[in-house]
């Protein structure tokens, strides 16, 4: 699967192929079309949620970190400071990843952020283009 613009900002950051075995597992978990029998490398086998630390005053995401969760296959979990309101370009980063993310079947969870933020958030990834 190819990524392009994850971020929004048409940075070449937001652009990356995500790669995993898409086959079928059998009944004893492996898969006959992994080299070697190496489950590491099979998506299918190995998601594992994965969380990004979104610091206190962040202006932006983590995007390294980001880009290797969802390169490997993981589950992708945000993890927002609560002790400080995100700010707008923060949300509006987060609305157009979320929404790049959901237009392509994969999810991603947040945590930290307050009802405030959240509606922003929302209101964000909906009216966005």
């Amino acid at each position: 699967m190819e990524f392009r613009d994850l971020f929004g900002d048409q940075s070449e950051e937001g652009n990356f192929r995500r790669v995993g075995c898409l086959r079928n597992i059998t009944a004893k978990e492996s898969c006959p079309h992994c080299p070697d029998g190496d489950l590491s490398v099979c998506w299918h086998a190995q998601p594992r949620r994965r969380t990004v630390h979104v610091d206190l005053g962040s202006q932006a995401l983590p995007r390294s970190e980001i880009r290797s969760i969802l390169q490997s296959g993981d589950e992708l979990f945000l993890e927002f400071d609560s002790r400080t309101p995100a700010s707008d370009s923060l949300l509006a980063e987060t609305s157009h990843l979320l929404r790049k993310l959901r237009n392509t079947g994969i999810g991603a969870t947040l945590s930290g952020l307050s009802t405030t933020d959240k509606a922003k958030l929302s209101r964000l990834e909906w009216t966005r283009p």
